[in-house]
């Protein structure tokens, strides 16, 4: 799936050269209190793509993108949603340019913590670091 390459690239970019830090894809299970993200995209492909970190995972990622290593509620919320954008604004560069595929992307929508993954049509799981988080993806 097109979509799919482009979102691991995107997100492979984004902790790479923002966080600084070798990025695994992860056969395991992100936490089940996550905080998460969405993000509609419309065009050649049409998803709601969702990125979900768990606590201790987000507050890693406050420390290295950030450089706050105890994020408040409002911190950590809008830390997921900055993540949900970059990744996915990046996997439309990555889309247009290396695959040929044109959409438009929403802004992101904080959806909650305490969240688990619902069922989808594609589940990613990275690792960075000893921590863990997913993009999903379910057609709309």
């Amino acid at each position: 799936m097109a979509l799919k390459k482009a979102i691991i690239l995107a997100t492979e970019h984004f902790v790479h050269n923002t966080l600084d830090v070798d990025l695994n894809v992860y056969e395991g299970k992100v936490e089940e209190d996550a905080y998460a993200s969405c993000i509609s995209i419309t065009g050649d492909e049409n998803y709601d793509i969702t990125i979900f970190i768990g606590k201790k995972s987000l507050e890693k990622m406050s420390t290295l993108f950030l450089f706050i290593e105890d994020p408040d509620e409002e911190t950590r919320r809008d830390l997921v949603n900055e993540i949900a954008n970059v990744v996915v604004g990046r996997a439309k560069v990555e889309a247009s340019a290396k695959l040929g595929l044109h959409f438009d992307i929403s802004t992101p929508e904080f959806l909650g913590n305490n969240k688990s993954i619902p069922d989808n049509d594609f589940e990613i799981n990275f690792s960075f670091e000893n921590e863990v988080f997913a993009v999903v993806g379910q057609k709309h």
